[in-house]
């Protein structure tokens, strides 16, 4: 009996793969003969089957890992809506471009990620004594040591205001009162032509 073909289904065993994987490897592939393959696994013993370490067990693992991926991926949106903002130190601010959290309507998400200068979004719906205004705010992040805010009018009573956007900078110590700047007195400190259809 050839060592060469003992070894081989010695060390294929070892490995995990079963009898059938084994034989048609060496029958199709090797050029060994049934007889020759018959009598090797004779030899070695090769009575007990073997528990896979590899094949239908891995690609089972494989798939619900993607599964658990994509699943994360479509509902991140809704997830990081209640992932809280970490830190208030703008120095410390670590930005990933195009990373935001979304808050949704949720205004209390929106002013935590503000004091934080955290990229996030909201969408607001506010009733105004002439009528309903919708926005987008967003943070976009550290600039020249101030919070960069956009606000973006989706609907306004106003209809100058429609579909007109502004950017306020908001300094580090201002961070609480940051509705100042985007509806209030300071308003004026923001640039963009929603300015002056609010003012």
């Amino acid at each position: 009996m050839d060592q060469k073909l003992l070894d081989y289904v010695t060390a294929q065993r070892a490995a995990g793969f079963s009898e059938r994987e084994i034989r048609v490897a060496l029958v199709q592939q090797g050029g060994w003969s049934i007889e020759e393959v018959n009598e090797a696994f004779r030899l070695v013993g090769f009575t007990q089957p073997v528990v896979r370490k590899h094949g239908h067990r891995r690609a089972y693992e494989a798939a619900v890992a993607v599964w658990i991926l994509l699943a994360l991926l479509v509902s991140w949106p809704y997830i990081s809506k209640y992932v809280p903002a970490t830190g208030t130190d703008l120095a410390k601010v670590e930005q990933t471009e195009g990373t935001y959290v979304y808050c949704g309507d949720d205004d209390s998400c929106f002013a935590d990620n503000v004091r934080a200068c955290n990229p996030a979004k909201a969408a607001v719906t506010q009733n105004t004594p002439d009528g309903q205004a919708m926005y987008i705010e967003t943070v976009e992040g550290l600039e020249a040591g101030k919070c960069a805010i956009e606000v973006y009018y989706v609907n306004h009573p106003n209809t100058e205001a429609v579909g007109k956007s502004m950017r306020c900078l908001v300094p580090a110590t201002n961070l609480g009162s940051y509705r100042e700047y985007v509806q209030g007195a300071r308003l004026g400190e923001c640039t963009g032509d929603l300015v002056n259809a609010l003012a």
